[in-house]
């Protein structure tokens, strides 16, 4: 039995095969299109927020330079294809709320909107499509900031305790905090630290029985790699190069022509001019005053045991200008920690000034009989107490160390 043909379907599926190839390239052509707007809109205002944010640090005008940087990649603020805005602080991102750095005044913010007109979207009525790009770059401010967060005392050790204040020694701590690489404990049931203004500890890992302030523990975000990232915090290492000769008043004073480079001594215990010397001799008890101000000692030994004892026996204060500013004592990272020791004794007050910086070293603290006083922050590998007497440590980040960062800028979004 034969059918009878259907004539003009081919014809109809043909038809409508085209429509689809014809939609299917019309959203390519057009989206492709939209794409690529929005692609060079977001390249023109990452680079017209980072040129705003090195406007801010030349101390130029921040919306006219970033604008100008826009127009450079063809986006004109003409308000008909594009407009450009130029925040600083940022506002509201493209969605009409506030981004992450809304009102920042660090940061500089650049909105591009982009109206792009179709080519076949206009056959189902859209006669063109809206797009908004944003980027913000930071403008961060170069200068100086205490190292470590600004705590008074620090435990770099990341595999232990950082500070253990589980002796007899009572700690009264103003200025500033602990901080630890890793964990901190003080004596189970006795208030041996206290914090006067507030502070307390913050330590990578947990800190124990401290009760009478809130300690911030398990920080895994400032967990500092050891010893990696101490190198760059440590002040510039001195050549070392001259002598120090004894002055007819009886001090010890830097070589002349090698000021400020580091003038040899094989001893502690004596009275220092201004300057910067280099111990090479560490090691011993010191029963007799060290003093001086305006003066750096660098400990040149890698393995040292270094005990000062008695009454005043240590009372120096550290430059208040230049190179080692703040700086009071440091040394070099050891390839063993703990082959350094010190154990700073205070029968007697003494009024010490500046940063102690042994990063590599286990610094014992501790006051026998009177009391000890230090406007000082202490930096070691572990900082511990015995003893049976109290430790004052006054921390003034002014009067120690401190580390300078340059201006920079940066693209954060």
């Amino acid at each position: 039995m034969f059918q009878k043909k259907q004539k003009g379907q081919a014809l109809i599926l043909i038809t409508l095969s085209i429509v689809g190839v014809v939609g299917l390239a019309a959203l390519a052509i057009d989206g492709g299109n939209a794409f690529m707007v929005r692609r060079d809109a977001q390249g023109a205002a990452d680079a017209a927020a980072l040129a705003g944010a090195l406007a801010k640090h030349r101390g130029e005008t921040i919306s006219t330079v970033a604008q100008a940087r826009a127009t450079s990649n063809g986006f004109t603020n003409n308000g008909t294809t594009n407009t450009v805005v130029v925040n600083n602080p940022p506002g509201n991102s493209c969605d009409g709320t506030p981004g992450p750095y809304f009102g920042d005044s660090e940061y500089v913010q650049v909105l591009i909107t982009t109206t792009t007109e179709t080519f076949f979207a206009t056959i189902v009525g859209i006669a063109e499509t809206e797009s908004c790009v944003e980027a913000v770059a930071r403008a961060k401010t170069g200068g100086t900031a205490a190292p470590f967060f600004g705590n008074a005392v620090v435990g770099l050790n990341p595999n232990g305790y950082g500070f253990d204040a589980w002796g007899n020694s009572d700690w009264i701590i103003e200025g500033g905090g602990v901080f630890t690489n890793d964990d901190a404990i003080k004596k189970n049931n006795k208030d041996n630290v206290t914090f006067v203004d507030g502070h307390c500890v913050t330590s990578v890992g947990v800190a124990q029985y401290f009760t009478d302030c809130t300690p911030s523990q398990n920080n895994s975000g400032m967990a500092l790699a050891y010893p990696d990232d101490i190198y760059a915090l440590l002040p510039p290492t001195p050549p070392c190069d001259g002598v120090a000769y004894r002055g007819g008043d009886g001090r010890l004073y830097e070589q002349v022509g090698y000021e400020g480079r580091g003038s040899i001594v094989d001893h502690f215990e004596d009275d220092y001019a201004p300057g910067l010397y280099c111990i090479t001799n560490a090691n011993g008890n010191m029963h007799g005053t060290t003093s001086g101000t305006g003066v750096t000692f660098y400990i040149m030994d890698p393995d040292f045991t270094l005990r000062f004892n008695g009454g005043g026996g240590f009372a120096v204060s550290a430059p208040t200008s230049g190179t080692y500013k703040g700086i009071l004592m440091f040394s070099g990272i050891t390839a063993s920690p703990c082959t350094q020791d010190l154990e700073y004794r205070g029968n007697g007050t003494s009024d010490n000034v500046g940063t102690i910086f042994l990063p590599s070293a286990c610094i014992d603290v501790r006051g026998n009989g009177s009391s000890s006083e230090t406007n000082s922050q202490i930096i070691g590998y572990t900082v511990s107490s015995n003893g049976t007497g109290d430790v004052y440590i006054n921390y003034n980040d002014d009067d120690n160390y401190q580390i300078y960062t340059p201006a920079t800028i940066e693209l954060t979004q």
